[in-house]
């Protein structure tokens, strides 16, 4: 099995300059402003839920030249409605150009000081206990690198 450990947090969510950029291009294409947020919130979310395009396509080519499965490191996993709900996590993540299917799991939350290396380094671990072979994984992680995709040795 290939996995990518997969942050959402600055790796996967948006940021302010990220949504401002893609709603002016609809602008300059002809849209209302109003009709451009709208289109925007319709297929991508809202608040923190919200998922540039971009990002989404990558992660998805990621998924499916590989056939990884996601498994979430992000602080997301701790918060409602993602909290011990791997379903709600998964319908987020279906939205256009996305893979929520492939997401199979979290990480461990292993309290407020883990480094997040060892909560991969967890799940790991107490996956290959259970038999099941990891053949490969990485990770998407913003704050670990300049660049965010890392090999990772299972």
């Amino acid at each position: 099995m290939k996995i990518l450990f997969l942050d959402m947090d600055g790796a996967g969510a948006n940021s302010d300059k990220l949504i401002y950029d893609w709603i002016n291009k609809k602008i300059n294409s002809g849209l209302s402003k109003t009709e451009a947020r709208k289109q925007y919130m319709e297929n991508f979310g809202d608040g923190l839920e919200a998922i540039f395009p971009e990002k989404a396509r990558l992660v998805k080519k990621i998924i499916d030249s590989t056939g990884a499965k996601i498994v979430w490191s992000t602080d997301w996993r701790k918060y409602f409605p993602y909290k011990r709900n791997i379903d709600a996590a998964k319908e987020m993540l279906n939205r256009p150009n996305m893979c929520g299917d492939s997401l199979i799991g979290y990480t461990p939350d292993l309290g407020f000081y883990s480094f997040r290396g060892n909560e991969i380094n967890e799940y790991i671990m107490t996956t290959k206990e259970k038999g099941e072979n990891i053949e490969k994984c990485a990770v998407i992680y913003k704050k670990q690198t300049k660049n965010p995709y890392i090999q990772y040795n299972c």
